[in-house]
């Protein structure tokens, strides 16, 4: 039915006489006006249309000429709207991850594979363990430039727990948080534990170097910078891989690049610190070593040294193989969880305990195990202290003048090559 509103606009009504069907009864929040009570029911639909009628929303042909259309029932787009937000009220249907808003992270595993939660239990025993006996060892032997061990194995007892606590929260509320500090902790603390093995290194050379034998040419470093010449070389590539990381997108091919080339210079420094310590211990067995430092058994701690630094180095080959297999979440190491104790957890606790063993404040003296190396008081030390000789075993000649050969009789010549037998055998 048409009723003028005005003398020359005509308008046309939707509004059937009478009262309204069920299928157009007022919805929520749309009240009907004061001109027109039935104004708010007749563009809100609820339930379904009577039948043989064409549903609102989406009629079976086009509006007439001067009606604009009505709006979309509720939770459909409109027409021309291309991924239309969904509607505020209501759940959000399931789809694609970050079709309808963020994932939903409890259905996401950073791991990969299946974490166990005891094999993390055990792990951060182990590591918890070994940290409470280098904090007591460290205050007893007044060790104090050893701290960056002990400062590394409580990174590692950190990341353990982290790991423990993040297999319980991605699988119940999905939060990352204890996962990304299991992954911070456990990339500083192995880096710590180098610099403090490299700083244990130099106070070795420094204490059982002969004065004569303590230069470039002999140990192919400079004697006064052996700790900055490695730490150096090795932090740079570490500082690099933490850019590529930090500084691009997780898959962005240039930080990758910058990761890549980070883990490979890492591997040639530890590689060349390795060299550089075991050629240190086969070159100082030919050498006169200080008798307080024989007593010490400072081999022991030489070789302590020697193979951590293997063990780091080993670490390193499989690191490079670890970020390798974040790009393939199928490869093998991805998909099993005991690769990642066998090759990065396990090498990690036995350097720790290797040190619980041998502790350097059981070896060095005081002025060695302080927080600054005093190179200069050492090397003034050592030049003005004459170096004590160690006599060797006595030289065994004829029966008829005993075991022993004086050294009286070795500077007049009376102790003659027919004298003496052949003491090849008792010489060292």
């Amino acid at each position: 039915m048409a009723t003028p509103s005005s003398p020359s606009i005509p308008t046309i009504s939707l509004l059937p006489k009478g009262p309204l069907p069920t299928a157009l009864a007022p919805g929520p929040g749309i009240q009907p006006t004061a001109q027109n009570p039935q104004i708010g029911a007749a563009i809100t639909q609820v339930g379904s249309s009577p039948p043989g009628a064409a549903p609102l929303g989406n009629p079976a042909g086009p509006p007439p000429n001067g009606v604009p259309a009505g709006p979309p029932p509720n939770g459909a787009p409109a027409a021309g709207a291309q991924g239309a937000a969904p509607p505020v009220t209501g759940a959000i249907p399931q789809g694609v991850a970050g079709a309808h808003g963020p994932p939903d992270m409890r259905h996401i595993n950073p791991y990969v594979y299946t974490p166990s939660f005891g094999m993390a239990i055990v792990g951060a025993s182990a590591f918890l363990i070994s940290s409470g006996f280098h904090i007591h060892q460290m205050f007893k032997y007044k060790s104090w430039y050893f701290n960056l061990m002990t400062q590394a194995v409580l990174m590692s007892s950190v990341s353990m727990i982290a790991r423990t606590h993040s297999i319980m929260t991605l699988r119940d509320t999905g939060a990352t948080g204890p996962f990304v500090i299991f992954m911070i902790m456990d990339m500083i603390g192995p880096s710590l534990a180098v610099i403090g093995n490299i700083f244990t290194l130099t106070r070795v050379i420094w204490w059982v170097t002969p004065n004569e034998r303590r230069n470039f040419k002999t140990l192919c470093a400079p004697p006064h910078a052996i700790s900055m010449m490695w730490a150096v070389l090795f932090s740079i590539p570490d500082i690099a891989k933490s850019v590529g990381q930090q500084a691009f997108k997780p898959q962005d091919p240039t930080g990758l690049k910058i990761q890549e080339i980070g883990q490979v210079l890492q591997f040639f420094a530890l590689l060349g610190f390795f060299i550089f310590a075991l050629r240190f211990m086969r070159m100082s067995k030919r050498w006169l070593v200080h008798g307080a430092a024989e007593e010490k058994q400072w081999r022991k701690l030489g070789w302590t040294t020697v193979a951590v630094a293997g063990l780091t180095l080993a670490r390193s080959v499989f690191a490079v193989v670890a970020h390798d297999a974040r790009a393939d979440p199928k490869s093998f190491y991805a998909q099993h969880e005991f690769m990642y104790w066998i090759t990065q957890a396990i090498p990690l606790f036995v350097v720790y305990a290797l040190y619980n063993f041998y502790f350097p404040g059981e070896f060095l003296p005081r002025e060695y195990t302080g927080f600054r190396l005093k190179l200069k008081e050492i090397e003034k030390a050592k030049l003005e202290t004459p170096w004590p000789l160690s006599i060797s075993s006595p030289i065994r000649r004829s029966v008829d003048k005993g075991v022993e050969i004086t050294l009286t009789e070795m500077e007049n010549g009376r102790g003659g090559r027919s004298d003496i037998s052949d003491d090849r055998n008792y010489r060292r």
